[in-house]
């Protein structure tokens, strides 16, 4: 239900949208690529804040068995929340500028599709084609960094598995000399028990930090588009009395004096138009491309 009202907003807006305030085919990346991110990013808050809670017990437990000891998983996993601190801080503008990407070259991929016919008639198979292929190798170049940070995420994973048993029974030998402590098997079972309890939740969180950023990206590009300015209405009809006595008297169905039309308010395209169109006649609108035909 959520999903469906989150793609129903940039579809509601793309139809109300000013033709010159964005492109309308933005909505299409929003409404696939940015609302699917933000769902599956809030479908893990609620496993993020039950894991804080699972990893300040696992601590406790662990400085409860251990002591100090416990510092030496702590330091481990601390190492890998700042990393994951700084993916955080850079995913969200390395994921606008891979969602902008796709935008365009779906954006460019519909109106092609749309055109189809006419490209084929044209000869224009190859080009198409080759345009094509470079926007979607340009699309895995920017994708590269999310990747990358995706990658950090994995390795700081991995290793703070292997180095967080590893650093704690070294710690725990080199503090439990010192007091008399020795590591046996049962100790050992135990520090691994907890460990086993804390590495879980803690990589919960540490793979979810970066998705929620990304979902915070996702949500500005939204709202960025849903301030975009709506289509107004400019156009003003004369009261029908006057009118109707003006078009009776010259016998013309359109009148058109001193007008001026355009896409945007403050460049327009005619200027100073000047138009009788009488009653029955045949009209013909002729010119070369971009006089402004259409926009008549």
């Amino acid at each position: 239900c959520q999903h469906s009202r989150g793609i129903g907003l940039p579809y509601n807006e793309s139809v109300d949208l000013s033709i010159t305030a964005a492109q309308k085919k933005a909505a299409l990346t929003l409404m696939s690529t940015d609302i699917d991110r933000i769902t599956m990013s809030c479908a893990d808050v609620h496993h993020a804040w039950a894991a804080v809670i699972e990893v300040a017990v696992a601590l406790y437990l662990l400085y409860a068995q251990l002591g100090v000891g416990f510092l030496a998983p702590g330091l481990c996993f601390a190492c890998a929340v700042v990393a994951m601190a700084a993916c955080t801080r850079l995913y969200p503008r390395y994921q606008n500028a891979w969602v902008e990407t796709i935008q365009e070259r779906t954006s460019i991929t519909s109106t092609i599709l749309g055109s189809i016919r006419n490209l084929k008639l044209l000869g224009l198979s190859a080009v198409i084609g080759s345009l094509l292929q470079r926007l979607r190798i340009h699309e895995n170049v920017v994708a590269r960094k999310i990747r990358w940070i995706t990658v950090v995420q994995v390795v700081f994973q991995n290793i703070t598995s292997i180095a967080a048993p590893l650093t704690t029974f070294a710690l725990y030998l080199g503090w439990g000399q010192s007091i008399g402590k020795t590591l046996d098997v049962s100790v050992a079972f135990s520090i691994l028990s907890v460990l086993q309890l804390l590495e879980p939740p803690l990589m919960t969180v540490v793979q979810t930090l970066p998705h929620l950023a990304g979902a915070l990206g996702s949500f500005d590009r939204i709202d960025a588009f849903l301030r975009s300015p709506s289509r107004q209405e400019y156009r003003q009809l004369a009261p029908i009395t006057s009118t109707t006595a003006t078009l009776e008297g010259t016998n013309a169905t359109v009148v058109l004096e001193n007008a001026s039309f355009g896409w945007a308010e403050d460049s327009p395209v005619l200027c100073n138009l000047h138009l009788r169109i009488p009653r029955g006649s045949l009209v013909i609108v002729v010119g070369p491309t971009g006089c402004g035909k259409s926009t008549l």
